[in-house]
């Protein structure tokens, strides 16, 4: 139930909600993690809420499996070339590396839509990204290694819209020579 609540599927503002609504929520989740669609707390399921994944919400609310659009309703950028800042680096890799994983990430972005990317090293900069475990300065801390990846914040004017938050707890590695499956390269993240 908590799993289910965190990430938006369930609604418990009314207290401890029925079977129906149980049932329903398990169905709007294997839905949206395009598993068999059972209603039920199967072997399937349990395994996909048991994968480490970003920690935002995958909706707003149930409500929101209903809308026929498929992409965020979050805000978008106001300008199409953002900058970029890595304000510090996770020691699982040398820092050219993270650099390239980094770059080769934004460039997928930027292939398939209008926005370019340029690191910055100095100044401000549109999208902040760090390595950080633990409470970290943001409302949603880390929880340790095998849950919570990373997260990110829709581009907002506030002080972390656009960010990305990488949990240091979590072991990453260069997906070009992956070879420990208990690791996970930032460019699947990002």
């Amino acid at each position: 139930m908590a799993y289910l609540n965190k990430y938006g599927y369930l609604d418990m503002t009314g207290g401890m909600p029925n079977s129906e609504k149980m049932t329903r929520a398990l169905e709007y989740f294997q839905r949206f993690a395009n598993i068999t669609v059972t209603g039920v707390r199967d072997n399937e399921t349990m395994v996909m809420m048991n994968t480490p994944r970003c920690e935002m919400a995958d909706m707003d609310s149930p409500a929101d499996m209903m809308r026929k659009k498929r992409y965020a309703l979050g805000s978008k950028w106001s300008k199409t070339e953002l900058t970029y800042k890595i304000i510090n680096r996770t020691p699982d890799l040398p820092a050219n590396v993270v650099d390239r994983i980094i770059a080769e990430s934004f460039k997928k972005w930027a292939d398939v839509s209008r926005l370019t990317f340029t690191l910055v090293t100095s100044g401000d900069a549109d999208i902040l990204i760090s390595f950080a475990a633990g409470s970290h300065g943001d409302d949603g801390p880390f929880d340790g290694s095998g849950g919570t990846l990373a997260h990110a914040y829709y581009p907002f004017s506030d002080a972390i819209g656009g960010d990305a938050h990488f949990d240091e707890d979590e072991s990453f590695t260069d997906a070009s020579s992956q070879e420990d499956s208990e690791s996970y390269p930032p460019e699947y993240i990002l």
